[in-house]
């Protein structure tokens, strides 16, 4: 077999130590890697840390450091804990990386200019930890305070102007694509997906946050104020490991 093979880890939050969960998703990519060059494959396995947001803006203030600083002295524990497993990626790619910050801008700046970006306003209850606001139904509430589900922590109620994506309107494109071809796997989890679209659709989704709050990320190319949301930043990070942009 020839062929080429693309593998990756999730980009990991340099906010503390690699631990054995970092080191468990890694090998299990590596042993990927490695079987399909032993077929012959052309392979690019690309692991790398999460550096921006509001998460490792707390972080880097926690430690009376400079954000850069911060992540730079996190990222080389990354890499060496890697090195000890003899872990053999092609890229350890950073958020932070200058050709990462140019894809993040490039991406959105030609999905802006298509209108399929709006200013709003959003409110709800917001967990830190997670980087991700938590709906009615999604929290856990005890004794009137309302919780992370995973973090068990405290949640912040956030109501602040922000940029919207028009997700929305391509939830049957979507539907259409899950329901055609085999891309999610197991398939199960493509029925859970294609049952949650089904019930809920999609909703627009927020992509910036201001930088009054957060100012820890990559600057909304269309609006200096803004900063882009570090999930949407560190999602394009797979399209700037094979050069895209």
């Amino acid at each position: 077999m020839t062929g080429t093979f693309y593998v990756t880890t999730p980009i990991y939050y340099p906010n503390d130590k690699p631990h054995i969960g970092h080191a468990y998703t890694t090998i299990m990519a590596d042993v990927l890697a490695r079987w399909h060059r032993l077929l012959g494959d052309d392979v690019f396995f690309l692991t790398g840390t999460d550096e921006h947001g509001l998460k490792l803006q707390r972080a880097a203030e926690k430690a009376g450091k400079d954000p850069k600083a911060f992540v730079d002295e996190m990222a080389l524990f990354f890499k060496k804990y890697w090195s000890l497993l003899n872990i053999g990626y092609s890229r350890f790619i950073r958020t932070t990386d200058e050709d990462h910050v140019e894809t993040v801008k490039k991406a959105l700046t030609k999905i802006y200019k298509k209108g399929l970006i709006y200013k709003g306003v959003y409110r709800g209850w917001y967990c830190t930890s997670c980087e991700k606001f938590y709906g009615e139904g999604e929290y856990l509430e005890k004794n009137g305070q309302r919780f992370c589900p995973i973090h068990l922590k405290p949640l912040e109620w956030v109501e602040e102007e922000t940029y919207f994506l028009k997700l929305s309107i391509y939830t049957e494109k979507i539907l259409r694509l899950l329901e055609s071809k085999d891309i999610v796997y197991p398939r199960e989890y493509a029925r859970e997906i294609i049952s949650k679209l089904r019930k809920e659709g999609l909703k627009d989704l927020s992509i910036t946050r201001p930088k009054n709050r957060v100012y820890w990320g990559v600057e909304a190319p269309w609006d200096p104020n803004h900063t882009i949301y570090v999930w949407v930043d560190a999602l394009l990070n797979y399209l700037t490991g094979i050069g895209w942009g």
